[in-house]
């Protein structure tokens, strides 16, 4: 009876592995099918609004600047890359996929990159702040730029870079204040030379989901542009 019931279980133990591999599996080809479809209806759509598309690649088409964002993990690759010029503005729309290993180590995300020639923007990078992790990085040397007179801001933003005089002019209180409205959609930011850079490490989007982080992306762009023709003159 023991060696019987001891057989029993090992049966149903294969069984039951090999329907949670077929659930896994089911899944996975949803999924593929799904994200297919995405990238089909991205195409279709950068062809008839006559908008640059391209399927892959393994670094930002026609950006020289080295990114911190784009450099997290390995094994980098950009998907669906929509790309186009208005207003003087150049903008670019894509998947981001990296590695940082372990089992569950791939990670997705969705980058927009704008820039204008003749924009010359501090190197700064910026993201939401981990009131206790990041209280620990500030005892341990971490950098944050905070501004005294702007709590809201400072307290919602670990803000780094490596000319301080220069971002503390840059972030101007109506730069401030755009940011902090902003902080709800939880993107990371980063800029230098003429490029700013937003991620949306939420994953992939589907083509409004992507419209909508563009015209969110580009909001905040364009105040950018206000605030440095305002310090030219």
């Amino acid at each position: 009876m023991l060696y019987r019931s001891s057989g029993g279980d090992l049966i149903f133990g294969i069984i039951g592995a090999l329907v949670v591999f077929a659930i896994c599996f089911i899944f996975a080809l949803i999924s593929e099918s799904k994200d297919k479809k995405r990238k089909i209806s991205i195409g279709k759509y950068c062809k008839r609004a006559k908008i640059r598309y391209r399927e892959s690649s393994d670094s930002i088409p026609g950006c020289d600047y080295e990114f911190k964002i784009t450099s997290y993990g390995y094994s980098q690759a950009f998907y669906s890359i929509m790309s186009g010029k208005r207003l003087g503005i150049e903008y670019k729309v894509m998947d981001f996929y990296y590695d940082v290993g372990g089992k569950n180590g791939t990670r997705q995300a969705t980058i927009c990159l704008l820039s204008k020639n003749g924009l010359k923007l501090p190197d700064f990078y910026m993201r939401e702040e981990n009131v206790f992790f990041d209280g620990i990085g500030q005892m341990l040397g971490g950098q944050d730029i905070d501004f005294d007179d702007d709590l809201d801001f400072s307290n919602t933003y670990v803000l780094q870079g490596s000319n301080e005089k220069a971002i503390r002019r840059f972030f101007t209180p109506n730069i401030r204040n755009t940011f902090t409205r902003a902080s709800s959609y939880g993107y990371v930011y980063e800029s230098g030379d003429n490029y700013f850079l937003v991620c949306d490490n939420s994953g992939y989007k589907d083509l409004w989901g992507r419209l909508d982080f563009l015209m969110r992306s580009v909001r905040i762009f364009a105040t950018i542009l206000f605030e440095s023709e305002l310090n030219k003159r």
